[in-house]
């Protein structure tokens, strides 16, 4: 729902830009030859041959200040102003980019939503099928990612230690820990990227805050998925990143549920590497101090 509603705010905006355009370059409209309201009289011939720069420009003028979008308010026989244009035309734009955001989208149409922040199994979904077959599976989301979900448990559970071949430690409780986030509902948390690594075979890389990254894989990773989570908790995935830069230029949480290792296995030239990458000062900072800071920048 939240795509399609993305979809009806962008088109909307959109068109109610054109509307404003129309406000702006035109002037009162009034009924011809006269004041607003009062009838109008024929041309005479004079006028009906009238063929200078003038009046033509003045036709130009008139034929390009129709409103972009038809009218369907009703005024009587009066000319409405441009306020009352403007709020019915309005109206009138969001009515039809509801009608058109619950019609079926044309091929091609989810390319305007590339880069949609959406929850996180979503997120993954995209980055391994593309945005075009998310866009095919229609109003059956929320019966589409349950189902999903439960094939990803049921081949966890047929062979629970699937998830120890990750470069993350699992134990016995952890496992049941990350199948019952996989079920949680729409809020699962990073926690369940060891499953989703072991059962499509995919290395994925979460991106956090532009100089962070969890990065889970499993033994085997047929390709890596890169996808960033924003200031909302929401992800997004990026389909064009570059990993080379990304395992440059971020830093590598030691596990999911820990940024780093203790501090006694660090010296402090490593810390100040870390402090460089997450843009934290180190200049006259002791071991411990500097330690402190970059778990602070990591929460």
């Amino acid at each position: 729902m939240g795509f399609h509603h993305t979809l009806f705010v962008r088109q909307s905006i959109e068109n109610v830009e054109e509307l404003k355009k129309y406000m702006y370059s035109s002037k009162e409209p009034t009924a011809q030859g006269t004041d607003a309201g009062t009838p109008s009289t024929p041309p005479s011939q004079e006028q009906e041959g009238a063929n200078t720069p003038q009046s033509k420009s003045t036709a130009m003028r008139s034929t390009s200040a129709q409103p972009p979008f038809p009218l369907q308010g009703t005024y009587g026989e009066k000319v409405p102003t441009k306020s009352a244009i403007y709020t019915e035309g309005v109206r009138n734009c969001l009515n039809a980019s509801r009608l058109s955001a619950a019609k079926p989208q044309a091929e091609g149409a989810y390319d305007r939503a590339i880069g949609q922040a959406v929850p996180l199994f979503w997120a993954i979904y995209i980055a391994i099928h593309g945005y075009e077959e998310y866009a095919q599976i229609g109003r059956g989301y929320s019966n589409f990612e349950i189902n999903e979900k439960q094939k990803i448990i049921a081949t966890i559970q047929k062979s629970p230690t699937i998830l120890k071949q990750t470069n993350q430690k699992m134990t016995k409780d952890k496992i049941q820990e990350v199948m019952s986030e996989v079920m949680s509902g729409k809020n699962m948390g990073l926690s369940t990227l060891p499953a989703f690594a072991t059962v499509y075979n995919k290395r994925i890389i979460v991106i956090l805050k532009n100089t962070m990254r969890i990065d889970i894989s499993s033994e085997g990773a047929e390709d890596t998925i890169v996808i960033r989570k924003n200031n909302k908790g929401m992800f997004v995935p990026d389909l064009d990143a570059n990993v080379g830069i990304i395992e440059r230029e971020t830093y590598c949480f030691h596990q999911i549920d820990k940024p780093l290792r203790p501090v006694s296995t660090y010296k402090l030239d490593e810390l100040v590497g870390i402090a460089g990458l997450l843009e934290v000062p180190y200049e006259n900072k002791k071991k411990p101090e500097l330690y402190v800071e970059l778990v602070q920048k990591c929460i």
